[in-house]
């Protein structure tokens, strides 16, 4: 049996931007979510920065696909999560969820949302977890928020379990930051040394180190228009590219139980058409969206 996650930062409707999205854009995202349900049959698609007028224009064609839509968006204090999360009720059944924020001084901070999902296996529950972190144009690379955002995620992880050697854990999302930044190596303690995480039960394992770089090796004479992450940020004169949209997982798909991680399947999605857009200025699409399965032994 296996489950596939995907996360995609639509850029539909930023929070600091409601309802900014044009039919053309709402359109090409419905092309991208029938690609991912058709060409890949993804269980769960994890959207990010779409409005609840965006949800509903997407119910029917996700429900023809055979997904229940968890609407994520929700007003806390001054600001909003943005997310959406489709998953396959073949497949999950949804058994709790909860809004996780920091308070601090008078702002509230987006942690995550958890989703607690029981699997039709009837002895498995994925506690799923799903962060949009703020932007570094407004929260910088070293602020102190990014640490604390880290340190609060990493709370919530263990209260379900984490350290038990057996609980499922996956935490997506755009984070804003590399694996390598602390709030996520340090903090969060999602680790890139796999055989450490497979022995330490407190550890997470972060695959998407391996996506830190050019998807395709250099060849003579062809200096394609490749990516080197998720996130295209088209004015940087140095490196355009940053993985800023990950999927890590608890070790307990590290050979601790009958599910293990599919390494081999954990990718940044390139999509024919869209990830032209991605590279272009037509359109606003900035994210390419990313893979994650599982697979429990028979």
């Amino acid at each position: 049996m296996k489950l596939s996650f995907v996360w995609w930062n639509t850029s539909l409707s930023p929070v600091s931007k409601p309802n900014c999205s044009s039919p053309e854009k709402r359109a090409v995202a419905s092309k991208v979510i029938q690609w991912l349900a058709e060409t890949l049959e993804v269980d769960v698609i994890c959207l990010g920065e779409v409005s609840q007028e965006d949800i509903i224009l997407m119910q029917s064609l996700s429900e023809a696909f055979g997904y229940t839509v968890r609407s994520g968006v929700e007003k806390i204090g001054r600001t909003s999560f943005d997310t959406c999360v489709l998953y396959k009720s073949s497949k999950l059944l949804f058994l709790d969820g909860e809004n996780l924020t920091s308070v601090k001084g008078t702002s509230f901070l987006k942690v995550a949302q958890r989703l607690d999902f029981g699997v039709s296996d009837n002895e498995t529950v994925i506690h799923l977890f799903v962060s949009h972190w703020p932007s570094r144009l407004w929260c910088h690379e070293n602020h102190s928020d990014r640490s604390l955002l880290g340190i609060r995620l990493r709370d919530n992880i263990e209260e379900v379990g984490l350290v038990n050697r057996s609980a499922h854990v996956v935490v997506l999302g755009d984070f804003n930051d590399e694996p390598f930044s602390s709030s996520l190596s340090e903090q969060l303690m999602a680790t890139r040394d796999r055989s450490l995480a497979a022995k330490g039960a407190h550890l997470l394992y972060n695959p998407f180190w391996r996506h830190l770089g050019a998807s395709k090796a250099y060849q003579v004479g062809d200096i394609n228009l490749d990516h080197s992450g998720s996130y295209h940020y088209k004015s940087d004169n140095k490196c355009r590219w940053r993985t800023f949209d990950q999927i890590i997982f608890s070790s307990s798909f590290l050979g601790r139980t009958k599910w293990h991680l599919r390494e081999d399947m954990v990718n940044v999605i390139d999509i024919p058409g869209y990830t032209d857009l991605v590279h272009g200025t037509e359109m606003k699409f900035d994210h390419l969206p990313v893979i994650g399965v599982i697979e429990k032994e028979i």
